[in-house]
Formats: C-alpha cells, structure tokens, sequence
C-alpha cells in the first residue's frame, strides 16, 4: 500500500489518454496496435510515476517538516530513500526497453520527462506557464498514443485535448488556491475567468470535430450523440470547483462526472466501431 501510495498509482488513469489514438484511429481490432498501444500506456505511467518519485526525493526536507506531507512514504521513512533510488533505476530500465521497442515514442517520453521535471523544479512556481506545461503533457500522451500506433494525430484531438487539459489544470489550481503557492500569484476571479474560456474552446473544438466526421461519414450514426456526456460533465465539474475548494477531493474521482466519461467512452467504441 506505501508502494502504491509513492507512485502515485491512483493517477495512472490520467495516461489513459495515450489510448485516444486507439479508438479514434479505429485501430482497436488490430493486435499490433492495440499492444503497441497498451505498452505506451505502461510506458507513461511508468514516467509519471518515476517522476513523483524525483519530485519526493527532491522536496524530502520541506515534506518532512509539513503538516500534512510528513506521512507520505518518504517523508515519514516507510520506504527508504536507497529504496525508492533503486525504483528509479528500474523504471528508467523498463522505459528505455519500451523505447527501443517501439521507437515512435521514444521522444515522447524524453520530452514528457523533461517537461514535468521543469515543471517540478521551477515551471510551477511561473504564472499561466505551470498551467501550460501541465496541458502539454496530456498533449503528448496523445501524441505519443498515435506515434506508437503509426497513425496521424489530428488537430481536433490534439485542439480537444490541450482545451480539456488547460480546464483541469485550471481547474485544479482553483480547487487548491488557498493551501498551495497559486494563491501567490493566482485570483480566484482570474481562475475563474480562464476556466470559462477553457470551457468554451473546449466545447467549441469537440462540436466541430463532431461536425467534420458526421460530414465524411454520413452514412454512419451522428458523432453528435457523444455531446451531451461531454457537455454535463464539464458543467458539473465547473459547478463542483466552488462547493469542493480547499477540501482536499480529487474530483477526477466524482461519481457523476466518472459516469459520464463511461458514457462519452460506449457512445465513441459504439459510433466508431
């Protein structure tokens, strides 16, 4: 369980979006391509585990005199630090036999890793830049998801999924503004600005993305159908921000709005298999 809790294994569903190429790709049925698929899921949690633990290691100190980080693993010496070295030297191991396995995604992860060590070290305590890097790196996950099944990532997924990933950052930073450094240099009338326009771009790409496909494939049900999960879960995560702020839920875990992503998932496998 303290293993589990070190690597952050609670949000290895985040890389789920290196799968979008699989199911927009329609490559689900193609063996290959759905192996290379479920390796680079593998390989991106991997990093982002390997990159909590750096992170750990790197704040050790400050953790420990925390009121509330004090218990993590490390913090509280439940997992020895050499322990937690060895971790790291077998997670840059089995990144790099990926890698070689499938090269496509190589610099993926290079650029992935790079990105959220500089967001760790220096990019989170930069205004409006900590938010862009945390978008990018969902950004990447899809593009490395495409790469690794030799299909071109199109603007609409990659539009989509930076506006999706610019609302949750945002809407993550609005959530912890009072007990995190973003209340340094963060309002919540700013936040709530940028979570509306997120919003909006947001929905304005995926409905014209919608349109496109049900324009090149009129014979097949409208892309439409998949709207509205789409629509009450972006409303109801932005009406949830205000009620849940400072109190410590993820609301990635909400039950409503984890309804509607398993909504949103059997409308696309139905429509696009």
């Amino acid at each position: 369980m303290n293993w589990l809790k070190l690597l952050r294994v609670h949000q290895w569903p985040k890389n789920a979006f290196v799968l979008a190429a699989l199911i927009f790709g329609r490559k689900l049925q193609d063996p290959t391509a759905l192996l290379h698929g479920l390796l680079a899921f593998a390989a991106f949690c991997v990093a982002s585990s390997l990159v909590y633990l750096i992170n750990d290691l790197s704040d050790l100190e400050a953790d420990r005199a925390h009121p509330r980080k004090q218990h993590r693993p490390l913090a509280s010496g439940v997992i020895s630090t050499a322990s937690a070295r060895s971790v790291i030297v077998v997670a840059l191991i089995l990144l790099a036999l990926i890698g070689w396995q499938i090269q496509g995604i190589a610099a993926h992860l290079l650029l992935y890793l790079a990105i959220n060590l500089f967001y760790s070290f220096k990019g989170k305590s930069m205004p409006l830049m900590d938010l862009l890097l945390v978008s990018s790196g969902f950004v990447i996950r899809v593009l490395a998801g495409a790469a690794a099944i030799e299909v071109p990532a199109s603007s609409w997924i990659i539009l989509c999924t930076g506006a999706l990933a610019f609302f949750l950052a945002s809407g993550k930073r609005r959530l912890d503004l009072e007990h995190s450094r973003a209340g340094a240099f963060y309002t919540v009338e700013f936040l709530d600005t940028i979570l509306k326009v997120a919003l909006t771009a947001a929905l304005l790409f995926y409905g014209l993305y919608c349109n496109e496909h049900d324009s090149l494939h009129p014979d097949q049900p409208s892309f439409l159908w998949t709207f509205p999960p789409v629509i009450y879960g972006m409303l109801h995560y932005l009406r949830q921000i205000p009620e849940q702020t400072n109190r410590g839920r993820d609301l990635l875990l909400d039950g409503p709005l984890l309804a509607s992503l398993l909504v949103w998932v059997i409308a696309c496998l139905w429509l696009l298999a």
